[in-house]
């Protein structure tokens, strides 16, 4: 305590003694408000990007019209091409129809020739003929041939000339 009758003392210069921490500044603001303050401050971060929306929009609408007729047009190139392959097959059915006829043909016009079928079976050597009268061409031979075969026979088969005269 300072005696007030004593005029010589002067008074010390003493400050008062900070308190710990980060001084205030009195402009402090409550939980509420700093949330509103934040909420206004992520508002604010939105950027307008609606022209890149309508560019992207307006790109995907032309990709998926190219990608539309482009698949209209590989649709009737394949649709050509079955076409173009039909046709091929039954050129290609008629020659061998031609074919076989023409083959037919020259073997039965061969005159005074006749065509047989001889067996050999399994593990044999020595060539038998098959029973039966002799076959005008040598396709109805083979023929014959084969639907024995498709039976499952283990004998083997060949087809000979033989002379009718």
């Amino acid at each position: 305590m300072i005696d007030p009758a004593d005029k010589q003392t002067q008074q010390l210069p003493l400050e008062a003694k900070r308190g710990r921490g980060r001084p205030s500044t009195g402009k402090a603001l409550s939980p509420a408000e700093k949330q509103k303050a934040y909420r206004e401050r992520i508002k604010g971060n939105v950027t307008d990007d609606s022209e890149k929306v309508k560019r992207l929009e307006k790109h995907l609408a032309y990709v998926k019209e190219t990608d539309e007729t482009a698949m209209k047009r590989l649709i009737e190139q394949i649709d050509e091409l079955k076409i173009a392959l039909d046709k091929e097959v039954a050129a290609r059915k008629k020659a061998e129809a031609k074919l076989i006829s023409v083959t037919a043909n020259r073997d039965q016009k061969e005159t005074g020739k006749a065509w047989d079928v001889e067996s050999c079976g399994k593990g044999r050597r020595t060539w038998k003929r098959v029973e039966g009268e002799p076959f005008e061409s040598k396709g109805m031979a083979e023929n014959f041939i084969k639907g024995v075969t498709l039976g499952g026979s283990e004998s083997r088969y060949r087809v000979i000339e033989v002379s009718l005269a």
